[in-house]
């Protein structure tokens, strides 16, 4: 699998790695999995699956630039580590989001998906010791800790000193040049 891939979008969750992926998956020369997020690099469960499982998940990868869009990746630092075994230099792409604003829709998230049942507040208030309860508190109850931006990207940067990185703010993926800056990017 050494370096099939060229490019990763790693998050932040709810910041718009589903526009991003929008735009991507359009786009003839790219070849992205089937689904938006295999969370095989961050998922312990996914990732004993193997190389031969994560690229089931490709369809017509021949002559194509081979990416990925996973907003987890950015929050679990293993994810990093796993990518670097399989991968020397990929490009990232990092779409950053207001760290409230990110934490608030991914509160309503946990709201409608029927997992959290606190107000915003004591859902903060409480979150440091319901992140110690495990990997599903973890998941969709980060909402602060998601938004420790400079942690996660100097987790990257340091696992990854040569590779190239685009950072995107949330507040300007809606202008007409960010196909442009995508696709420069990706060369």
């Amino acid at each position: 699998m050494k370096d099939k891939l060229s490019f990763f979008v790693i998050g932040a969750q709810k910041a718009g790695t589903t526009s991003i992926h929008n735009i991507l998956s359009k786009h003839p020369k790219l070849c992205l999995p089937t689904i938006k997020e295999t969370h095989f690099f961050s998922k312990n469960e996914n990732y004993i699956k193997g190389n031969k499982w994560y690229y089931s998940w490709f369809d017509n990868m021949s002559d194509k630039i081979l990416g990925e869009v996973d907003p987890e990746y950015l929050y679990y630092p293993e994810a990093a580590k796993r990518i670097k075994k399989n991968f020397t230099n990929p490009k990232f792409i990092v779409v950053l989001r207001h760290p409230m604003e990110r934490a608030y829709s991914h509160y309503l998230m946990s709201v409608r998906r029927g997992y959290e049942t606190l107000s915003f507040e004591n859902a903060i208030i409480n979150e440091q010791k319901r992140l110690k309860k495990g990997w599903f508190s973890k998941q969709n109850f980060s909402y602060l800790d998601r938004g420790n931006y400079y942690n996660q990207i100097s987790n990257y940067k340091s696992i990854f000193p040569n590779s190239k990185f685009l950072f995107l703010k949330f507040d300007n993926l809606f202008n007409e040049k960010l196909n442009q800056t995508l696709f420069n990017f990706l060369e």
